[in-house]
């Protein structure tokens, strides 16, 4: 089997689509899948990064206005 890189392997070339309008639309598909894939990894990778800042933020906002350096003051 060769696989077609248009479809990521998805389709085989020698037996592809016949109709150019199927075979874009299979093209399309899979690009589009792949595009789902990288965006929902960007959320993914942003949420972490917002908890992680919020997690830091919190801590830094104890120490320095309620936690220990605030009550020396």
């Amino acid at each position: 089997m060769h696989a077609d890189p248009l479809t990521f392997g998805i389709m085989n070339a020698e037996n592809s689509v016949r109709d150019p309008r199927e075979y874009f639309l299979f093209v399309f598909l899979a690009r589009i899948k792949q595009v789902l894939r990288e965006w929902e990894q960007v959320f993914s990778n942003l949420q972490k990064s917002v908890q992680a800042y919020e997690q830091v933020s919190y801590l830094c906002r104890y120490f320095y206005v309620g936690g220990l350096l605030g009550s020396e003051l």
